[in-house]
């Protein structure tokens, strides 16, 4: 993998704080999608400069990928505990096995669990 470098002479509008990052993990890969934009980078160029796919670095933003997660943490110059908080724990290490699932998932699996025990009450 090449090495990306953030750029230390970042205008104080754009420094990161962290009261900034949303605490919603749902909203947050959007809100990181945008801190990048703004910057000057795409996902696409991120993927070119550390020689993975694009879906690859899209895929970070909700799913663990330790390395694509320090790259993007370093273009946006804060730690991958502020970016990805779920994933870490509060003395910094890693949490293990940690998967974002969306809260559309989430209902429509809470939905085919509904609609299964319907179907058994109309068995019975």
């Amino acid at each position: 993998m090449s090495y990306v470098q953030s750029s230390t002479n970042v205008p104080d509008r754009l420094r990161l704080r962290p009261e900034d990052v949303p605490d919603d993990p749902e909203i947050r890969p959007s809100w990181i999608k945008y801190q990048l934009e703004v910057r000057g980078w795409s996902l696409s160029e991120i993927a070119r400069r550390i020689g993975v796919s694009q879906q690859a670095v899209s895929y970070a933003l909700r799913r663990p990928s330790k390395a694509i997660e320090g790259t993007i943490a370093t273009l946006l110059g804060v730690p991958e505990s502020l970016l990805f908080s779920e994933r870490y724990r509060d003395d910094g290490s890693r949490r293990r096995g940690v998967h974002m699932v969306s809260t559309h998932r989430r209902r429509m699996v809470q939905d085919r669990r509904e609609d299964g025990l319907m179907a058994e009450k109309r068995l019975s």
